[in-house]
C-alpha cells in the first residue's frame, strides 16, 4: 500500500494551490481524496474509512496522526504571521459577503468590524482560532479554540510545535514558494510546479499599509512569530538559503527580513516588506 499523503493545511498558507498541484500531478481520483474543512467533518468517520484515502488535506491539527494506521507522507506550509492574519481577514470578509443570511457563521464572526476591532475581541472563540497563533496550535494539537486548553507555559507550547514540525517529512514557507516546491519534489519524487495561486484573496495581491495593526498582529501572535522565525532558519538549512531575520527585533528586521531578490516575497507582499523593513509611512 502506498503511503497516505497528509497535508496539514493551515488557513491562508497557499494550501489550495499545493493541494490542487498534488492532485493534478499524481492523478489522485476523487474517491481517494479527502479535503477537511473542519475537524468536525471527520469526528464520526470510522478509522477504517479515514485510512482508505490516498490523500487527506485540510484544516486539521497534528492530533489526526493518532488515527492514521498506515505509512504517511506528511508536510505543512508556514507563512509570515502578519501576512497570514491579514489574508485571513480579507477571506473572512469575502465569505461573509457570500452568505445569504446576515446571521450566517462568517457574518456573525465579522459583524462589520475592522481587523483591528477583531483583534481587540478577546472573548470570541472563532476570532482566537482564526487570528491568534493558528500555526503553532495546528502543530501542537489543533488550531481551534476548544483544543487549546493546555495548562503549560507558552515556551513549552512553542517547543512542542517545533518538535512536531521537525517530525514532518518536509515543510515549506509561503514566502519562498519556488524553493518549497523544489524541496517537495526532491523529497517525494514529485514534479509539482509553482505556477498557479488558487483562492488568493485581495489582500494577497496588494497589502494595505497599517503599521499599528501589523504590530498588534505580531503582539498577539508571539508564538507564531517565534515559530516562523525558527522555521525559516531551518528551511534555509534545508534549501541551502540564507534567511536570517526576526519579526520582533527591529534592528534585525531592518537589516535582514526579506532578500530583495526573492521575487515571491517582494511581488506578493510588497507592503508587508516595507513595514518589516521599517520603511512604511
Amino acid at each position: 500500500m502506498n503511503p497516505m499523503i497528509l497535508f496539514f493545511h493551515i488557513p491562508k498558507t497557499a494550501g489550495t494551490t499545493v493541494r490542487e498541484q498534488i492532485i493534478f500531478h499524481l492523478n489522485i481520483k476523487a474517491e481517494k481524496r479527502l479535503d477537511v474543512r473542519d475537524v468536525s467533518n471527520i469526528a464520526y468517520m470510522s478509522n477504517q474509512v479515514l485510512n482508505s484515502f490516498d490523500i487527506i488535506s485540510g484544516h486539521f491539527g497534528i492530533q489526526l496522526l493518532n488515527r492514521i494506521e498506515r505509512p504517511t507522507v506528511k508536510f505543512i506550509f508556514l507563512r509570515n504571521p502578519v501576512a497570514r492574519t491579514r489574508s485571513q481577514y480579507q477571506y473572512l470578509k469575502k465569505l461573509a459577503a457570500k452568505e445569504v443570511l446576515s446571521n450566517g457563521h462568517f457574518s456573525t464572526v465579522l459583524r462589520g468590524r475592522t481587523l483591528k476591532e477583531l483583534l481587540n475581541d478577546k472573548s470570541q472563540a472563532s476570532v482566537n482560532s482564526m487570528f491568534r497563533n493558528t500555526q503553532t496550535w495546528t502543530l501542537v494539537k489543533d488550531h481551534q479554540e476548544r483544543f487549546r486548553k493546555l495548562e503549560m507555559a507558552h515556551s513549552d507550547v512553542l517547543e512542542i510545535a517545533k518538535e512536531n514540525l521537525e517530525q514532518m517529512d518536509c515543510f515549506g514557507i509561503v514566502e519562498y514558494m519556488d524553493e518549497s516546491f523544489e524541496l517537495l519534489n526532491a523529497k517525494f519524487g514529485w514534479s509539482l510546479q509553482n505556477n498557479v495561486f488558487a483562492n488568493v484573496s485581495e489582500y494577497d495581491k496588494e497589502l494595505p499599509e497599517d503599521k499599528e495593526t501589523d504590530l498588534m498582529i505580531v503582539e498577539q501572535n508571539k508564538l507564531d512569530a517565534d515559530l516562523y522565525e525558527w522555521a525559516c532558519r531551518k528551511f534555509g538549512q534545508q534549501s541551502k538559503m540564507r534567511i536570517p531575520f526576526s519579526l520582533q527585533n527591529s534592528d534585525d528586521v531592518k537589516q535582514n527580513v526579506f532578500d530583495s531578490e526573492k521575487k515571491n516575497a517582494s511581488s506578493l507582499f510588497p507592503s508587508l516588506k516595507r513595514f518589516l523593513m521599517g520603511n512604511s509611512s
